[in-house]
């Protein structure tokens, strides 16, 4: 189906039927395995969450030292410019949790519908149930992101599922439709309108109709319940289809697809208009033979606008250019001089301006602290510019040097 988990597959799969204790040989390896890399991932998870903690606990003492270092008239202007910077980004994320609302707002009266059917919660394990919650999270985040959202329903919420949502932070608020009932019933009026979409239908879908209701199965099985939604849908006597992926790349396994995908699939088509692009930008490259891959990034780059070939004769023109200048010195460096120290060990030596620089995303706002140094500024340029460390970076602010331990309120 398309909204189940492929994430293993193999010839192993059809063998060993003959169920022991409920499951095959081939499956208890499979769970084995899941459960190691469940285990795996908690201990990494509490990894990342000590070393946050210690990350923390340096900026604090940092920032103690730097307000123990200062004269109290200076003291009381950082403190000053903190505050001022933490309410600004409350209004930012104040306004921004506005815009949401009435996004989704909007969409519950005009958005495409869309169903998460959760009524298969007693055929998974409780990591599964854990796995497809975090999924839903997802879909829920990446909903509320975009320019036209569409109007997501969850049925079928109740039992052990339906417990695990409410644990989320801020479930209750969710806008989202959130139904105990199957879809059935809480459609019961509009079953002419649905489809369900599911990787075993013969029927491909083109463009998605606003007056149909897209149902994606809930599943996160490990490919133990083949067949299942199709089945299901038979049963019920309502329309079934599938996603035109096969028209646009090779799958290196079967199309079926996590729920969190089909959905953000869904939400890009709406917004593109374009199932290759949304294909593209949504489906992991690991499941993607090597040409699509290939031709994964003709596509990113056709979209920034300039062709491969191109690209590469810009560099290698700038390059000779570089090569070309009598006057460069490199000079090799443990770690990024100040500009200052540099003039006065090397004298002779005449900055470069470099050409092969990437420009910053102007798209992105940066956010940079009034009180940071401008040490730390130069850092900040040269990470988001892919620059390395070792290469030196001459800074001036109105044709003067300026220390790079001066902060930038002053």
């Amino acid at each position: 189906m398309e909204g189940r988990d492929n994430e293993e597959k193999g010839p192993e799969a059809e063998e060993g039927r003959n169920y022991c204790g409920g499951l095959s040989k081939s499956a208890q390896k499979k769970l084995l395995k899941q459960q190691k890399w469940e285990a795996k991932k908690a201990e990494k998870k509490a990894l990342e969450k000590e070393q946050k903690k210690r990350e923390g606990e340096r900026k604090r003492k940092e920032w103690e030292e730097r307000l123990a270092s200062v004269s109290e008239e200076e003291r009381g202007k950082l403190i000053e410019s903190r505050k001022s910077l933490r309410k600004e980004r409350m209004e930012q994320r104040s306004e921004e949790r506005e815009r949401n609302t009435e996004r989704l707002s909007r969409a519950k009266e005009c958005g495409q519908k869309i169903v998460i059917d959760l009524e298969f919660s007693h055929l998974m394990t409780p990591a599964e149930i854990n796995s497809l919650v975090q999924q839903i999270m997802y879909c829920y985040a990446v909903n509320k992101r975009c320019r036209e959202p569409g109007h997501l329903w969850l049925t079928g919420c109740k039992g052990e599922m339906g417990t695990q949502l409410k644990r989320l932070p801020g479930f209750d608020n969710w806008i989202i439709e959130k139904e105990d009932r199957s879809y059935m019933e809480a459609l019961e009026d509009e079953k002419q309108n649905l489809v369900y979409l599911t990787a075993d239908s013969e029927n491909v879908v083109d463009d998605l109709d606003s007056n149909k209701i897209y149902i994606v199965g809930g599943l996160v099985d490990r490919n133990r319940w083949k067949g299942i939604t199709m089945k299901k849908a038979e049963e019920q006597g309502i329309q079934t289809a599938k996603l035109p992926i096969a028209n646009y790349l090779n799958m290196s396994s079967s199309q079926v697809l996590t729920v969190n995908q089909v959905i953000e699939i869904l939400l890009k088509f709406l917004e593109t208009k374009n199932w290759k692009d949304s294909f593209f930008q949504v489906i992991p490259q690991r499941k993607r033979c090597q040409a699509d891959s290939e031709q994964s990034q003709q596509v990113k780059g056709g979209e920034n606008g300039i062709d491969s070939e191109e690209k590469n004769d810009q560099f290698e023109s700038k390059k000779q250019c570089a090569q070309d200048s009598t006057r460069i010195r490199w000079i090799n460096t443990k770690a990024c001089l100040e500009a200052g120290q540099l003039r006065e060990k090397h004298p002779n030596y005449e900055p470069y301006a470099r050409f092969d620089i990437p420009d910053l995303d102007t798209k992105k706002t940066y956010h940079v602290p009034a009180n940071t140094p401008l040490g730390e500024f130069v850092d900040f340029i040269q990470l988001q510019s892919g620059l390395s460390i070792k290469k030196p970076i001459f800074v001036f602010f109105k044709n003067t040097k300026t220390p790079t331990g001066e902060l930038l309120l002053n």
